[in-house]
């Protein structure tokens, strides 16, 4: 450690895993700064969770008190986003009041519902669904009045309507999000005409459904059957073989089980993204990749997650690219016209609403950006 580095906190909620080491950018970050990576899982809920090896832990707030008076931290980047507000504020002001900038990043956007869709209207009606919907604006209301991101690195046109604590940043940087940050590395890779891929999102037993309350497990063994049959069916019609890009959570678990039949490959999504001809998925932050490498789309639904939000989303991420998708529990009719069709007005719009800003320079990493920011 360099006495002449300042100290930087990265602010964690889950495990983080050698994938979120790259993304979180901190071989670079590192080159400026001493880092520390801090899961809070613990302290906002109240029960214990192993520690990664890249991480540690904080039981309660006088110990955070203590490390950073001890640390001097410059700066603070803030990932605690899915935990309520007003489980995560008290740590987010802490900080500000100890003279740490709390940063927000947008790693990877994704489209959300409208805020006045026609299922919510129908459903505020009733009075249960109204107090839930006046609590969450109220919840939100208070969250944007009382806190104010000192940096906030802005990742698309879309990012203050996702995150609207953004439009009260003190300073605003616009760049992009972290899949576009990993293709400035420029690598030769070459088409496969006979390529697809499927980009898996552990779908059925992600580990961020816990902090939603959800749990479709049940469904887990019916939902990988009638996947592996849809993926052989395009197989078939499409003349081309399909490679399973495997989400990372299941970097421990046996998912070539699950995938019986396909070749199947994890942390390459990038790579097989740029040589397919063919990308087919759900709702994945990783189509990124197939909209900056311009790559056709097909999108999968399960009729049984109908009552979750992931069927919605599904539907919604379709619906931005013109498409519909196709059910994996239903009979498929295909077309080859729709699904390879790439409308380069829709992928323009979804790369500057959700992967980098329209102001963003392009060729500049965003932990550069950061860098020059806190060093100010």
């Amino acid at each position: 450690m360099k006495k002449n580095k300042k100290n930087l906190i990265i602010c964690v909620e889950k495990n983080t895993t050698k994938r979120d080491f790259q993304r979180f950018g901190i071989n670079y970050l590192s080159k400026f700064y001493n880092i520390d990576i801090i899961n809070f899982y613990n302290l906002i809920n109240k029960k214990k969770i192993k520690k990664s090896k890249y991480e540690k832990n904080i039981k309660n707030l006088s110990d955070l008190l203590k490390l950073i008076e001890k640390k001097k931290y410059v700066g603070a980047i803030d990932y605690l986003r899915t935990s309520q507000f007003n489980k995560t504020i008290k740590i987010k002001k802490i900080l500000q009041q100890n003279n740490v900038k709390v940063i927000q990043v947008h790693n990877g956007l994704l489209p959300i519902e409208k805020k006045f869709s026609k299922d919510k209207l129908l459903k505020i009606f009733k009075l249960k669904f109204l107090v839930k919907y006046i609590l969450k604006k109220l919840n939100n209301f208070l969250f944007n009045q009382s806190f104010i991101y000192d940096i906030s690195l802005i990742s698309g046109l879309e990012a203050e309507n996702i995150y609207p604590e953004t439009k009260f940043s003190k300073k605003k940087i616009y760049t992009h999000s972290f899949d576009y940050e990993t293709t400035l590395k420029k690598k030769k890779i070459l088409n496969k005409k006979n390529l697809g891929i499927f980009i898996d999102e552990n779908l059925i037993s992600h580990p961020d459904y816990k902090l939603f309350n959800i749990d479709i497990n049940r469904f887990k063994s019916e939902y990988y059957k009638n996947l592996r049959k849809t993926l052989k069916y395009f197989e078939k019609k499409y003349k081309i073989k399909i490679v399973i890009c495997v989400h990372h959570s299941l970097w421990n678990k046996n998912f070539n089980n699950f995938f019986k039949g396909f070749k199947c490959v994890i942390g390459k999504t990038e790579e097989y993204s740029k040589k397919a001809s063919l990308t087919i998925l759900h709702q994945s932050t990783a189509i990124s990749f197939s909209v900056i490498y311009k790559k056709p789309l097909i999108f999968l639904n399960y009729s049984k997650l109908k009552s979750t939000f992931i069927f919605n989303n599904i539907n919604r991420m379709a619906k931005l690219f013109n498409k519909k998708p196709y059910f994996i529990d239903k009979e498929i009719l295909h077309n080859k016209i729709i699904d390879f069709k790439v409308d380069k007005r829709h992928y323009s719009k979804y790369l500057n609403n959700y992967i980098i800003h329209p102001k963003a320079n392009k060729k500049y990493s965003m932990w550069n950006l950061l860098v020059k920011e806190i060093n100010r």
